[in-house]
């Protein structure tokens, strides 16, 4: 991504990183974690996740059929979950 992307401002990056993971994202209704399903190569799919984990600051993994985001990293894109799970009152 480094290459696409250049010497961009690192808002440019993190906005980069925003929309994609808008249109590609798996959002996961009981966690903060998010997948992206990538059918490309190993290469590609590991070159992601570093852009990612680059940009977040956070792990970022991926293996041979997703890339996945801890939560960690999507609170520090402050990536906003797709499903909104109210927590119980206590």
């Amino acid at each position: 991504m480094s290459e696409y992307l250049g010497d961009a401002p690192r808002e440019i990056y993190e906005t980069f990183a925003l929309a994609y993971l808008a249109n590609r994202a798996i959002h996961q209704r009981e966690k903060r974690t998010v997948q992206i399903l990538e059918d490309r190569p190993r290469s590609y799919r590991d070159e992601l996740a570093a852009f990612f984990e680059d940009v977040s600051g956070e792990r970022v993994t991926s293996n041979e059929t997703y890339i996945t985001i801890s939560s960690a990293a999507t609170q520090s894109l402050n990536l906003q979950p797709r499903y909104f799970v109210p927590e119980a009152d206590s």
